[in-house]
């Protein structure tokens, strides 16, 4: 029987239907491959499940730092992890 482990990371809010969903409606192609590489980068090989709470601004996120935003609106993502037997 597997088991899981949870994490937390935060991200930009508009990333939330591509990263959850897989729905690149409203993102440019650069856009999501920013996403991808945020993702590979803060998730691994975890699963983004979900995302918490009301969007909030944020001017420190890892996103920042490998897009040319210099802030924005972020959310909660949660990431599910498969841990080994």
């Amino acid at each position: 029987m597997s088991s899981y482990h949870t994490d937390t990371v935060t991200g930009p809010a508009e990333w939330s239907n591509y990263l959850i969903n897989g729905d690149k409606s409203g993102l440019t192609p650069e856009e999501v491959r920013w996403a991808d590489e945020w993702a590979a980068l803060e998730c691994g090989d975890g699963d983004i499940v979900s995302c918490d709470g009301e969007p909030y601004f944020s001017r420190s996120t890892f996103a920042w730092r490998t897009t040319p935003y210099t802030g924005g609106d972020v959310v909660d993502y949660q990431i599910l992890y498969r841990v080994p037997d």
